[in-house]
């Protein structure tokens, strides 16, 4: 029979069958068997001889529900590895995060594991987000633009009211100053005004719409009451924070696929590479 004993254990199945059965007194058997007293007591207010798991009966959670859907909206678009996606939870997202939670939460959301082969082999196929903001997360923009370009994970955001008085400035940024020109682009909505800017940014032909994939936001808190990185600050707005989060992730966060560059770098190398 194959026993399994903990590390730590001081007697075996056969001593502690002998000390639920013995008349002996606690002391007489301690020191017969040299062990401590508090071992008799506990095998003898035990009705079996075999070692209990160790492992807690709850495991203690740091990351919220909405913590949780901002890291697998990490993990499914910019294709992190998990070191880099330990990194940039902890850096954006929650800053006591484990990385043992982190698996955990990838596990359950089945997306543990992440193929490279399904992403493109040119820069240039990006997908678009267009995201209606609660007045409670961001009391002065209606909407959250977040344009990802597929094969590098560069990321862009943008900010918009329901006015639209900045949207031309948006496509135009879009459209000119990217490093790359947008050649095919995927939206997770088919909400008029998401179709409307993908249509000012590529081809009609060129757009495909997935909604699987939409980000799922229904936050009801403050954006510094929802996340607590490392670079959150409680002092700036949702749109300065968006800028800190959007630098760090093009220009910090270097990628293991991009040759150990972050995506701004590698897409310049690549850019650079083409000119000459």
């Amino acid at each position: 029979m194959d026993i399994k004993l903990h590390l730590n254990a001081t007697t075996t199945p056969k001593i502690r069958a002998y000390i639920q059965q013995s008349s002996k007194s606690e002391n007489e058997l301690a020191q017969e068997l040299g062990v401590s007293l508090q071992t008799i007591r506990k095998w003898r207010n035990r009705s079996d001889i075999w070692d209990r798991s160790h492992t807690p009966n709850k495991i203690r959670r740091t990351l919220s529900a909405e913590q949780e859907i901002l890291l697998v909206y990490l993990r499914r678009h910019l294709n992190l590895s998990l070191d880099e996606l330990v990194e940039a939870v902890r850096m954006l997202i929650n800053s006591q995060a484990s990385r043992a939670g982190i698996s955990r939460v990838l596990k359950k959301q089945d997306v543990g594991r992440i193929s490279r082969n399904a992403l493109p082999t040119e820069i240039g196929h990006v997908h678009f987000d267009f995201v209606c903001l609660p007045k409670a997360l961001s009391p002065e923009a209606d909407y959250l633009l977040v344009l990802i370009e597929k094969m590098t994970g560069f990321i862009s955001f943008a900010c918009l009211d329901e006015k639209m008085e900045r949207k031309q400035n948006i496509i135009d940024y879009f459209k000119s100053d990217l490093l790359f020109d947008i050649k095919t682009i995927e939206i997770s909505s088919n909400n008029k005004l998401a179709i409307d800017f993908a249509r000012n940014l590529c081809k009609k032909n060129k757009i495909q719409i997935n909604k699987s994939i939409l980000i799922d936001v229904d936050f009801s808190k403050d954006f510094t009451k929802l996340v607590s990185g490392e670079l959150t600050d409680s002092r700036l707005g949702f749109d300065a924070l968006l800028l800190i989060y959007e630098e760090y992730l093009n220009i910090e966060l270097a990628r293991s696929r991009l040759n150990k560059l972050p995506p701004l770098q590698y897409i310049n190398s690549i850019v650079n590479r083409g000119n000459n």
